[in-house]
């Protein structure tokens, strides 16, 4: 699908003006941002399928990106995630939110293709900087430091709004508290989601890529971020199976 645009992307990258991202806004797209989707709605500015990426966006030229309720629809999520470390500059944000699974209307929606948790970001992260209980990265490429993780509670029915929303200013006040209700509370008090902003983690990255380098014999090119142009391109297109050919 070829990306159609209602402005002049390059011109607005060559003024150095701040760069604000809605992925996957549909037909409401944040103010102030530049909205990415897949239909042609009012209000989206870059029409394009986001399961091929954000090649329209050089590397390291978004300074902050918005994805809301959007990642549990997305087929490639890895390579979507890696494309937005990518066009991130290297001190950007992306503030994401997606559904917890202990949510039961997250079950409702068929268009749902995977389940979210309080450790599932944490699988792109280093285990130095992970949560008390430690995760596997599988072998991926993709490389982030979460700056902040919280926990939403909220209910469709407003009276019992007041008792969730109290909970969850307990519950979010430490990330241990947060290990222990999705252990052992999640199914008895439901929580709605996931708000979560983190950035990239370019040490790490490096240091994968030039391990990748040493094992593959061959010399890093010296460029400005590693990996990923082509990973929404390579076969499965999981980042895991592609050469690192740049470097932050």
């Amino acid at each position: 699908m070829d990306p159609k645009f209602r402005f002049d992307l390059n011109e607005i990258i060559a003024r150095g003006e701040r760069i604000v991202v809605d992925v996957g806004c549909g037909s409401r797209k944040k103010a102030g941002t530049i909205g990415i989707d897949k239909i042609d709605l009012e209000g989206v500015d870059i029409v394009s399928d986001l399961e091929e990426g954000l090649s329209f966006f050089p590397d390291g030229s978004v300074d902050e990106i918005h994805c809301r309720s959007v990642l549990e629809h997305v087929e490639n999520m890895e390579g979507l995630l890696t494309e937005m470390l990518r066009v991130l500059k290297a001190e950007g944000r992306a503030h994401i939110f997606v559904p917890h699974f202990s949510n039961p209307h997250f079950y409702s929606d068929y268009t749902h293709r995977r389940f979210f948790g309080l450790y599932t970001f944490y699988y792109f992260v280093e285990p130095a900087k992970q949560l008390k209980r430690k995760v596997p990265n599988y072998y991926s490429s993709v490389r982030l430091r979460i700056l902040k993780q919280r926990l939403v509670f909220r209910s469709t029915f407003k009276l019992f709004n007041p008792f969730k929303k109290a909970c969850g200013r307990l519950i979010n006040l430490h990330p241990r508290v947060q290990e222990w209700y999705e252990e052992n509370l999640c199914h008895f008090l439901p929580c709605r989601g996931i708000e979560v902003v983190f950035t990239r983690d370019v040490q790490q990255r490096q240091a994968f890529c030039l391990q990748a380098v040493a094992e593959s014999g061959q010399a890093p090119p010296q460029q400005d971020f590693c990996g990923a142009r082509s990973a929404m391109d390579s076969p499965g297109g999981t980042p895991e199976r592609i050469a690192c050919d740049r470097f932050g």
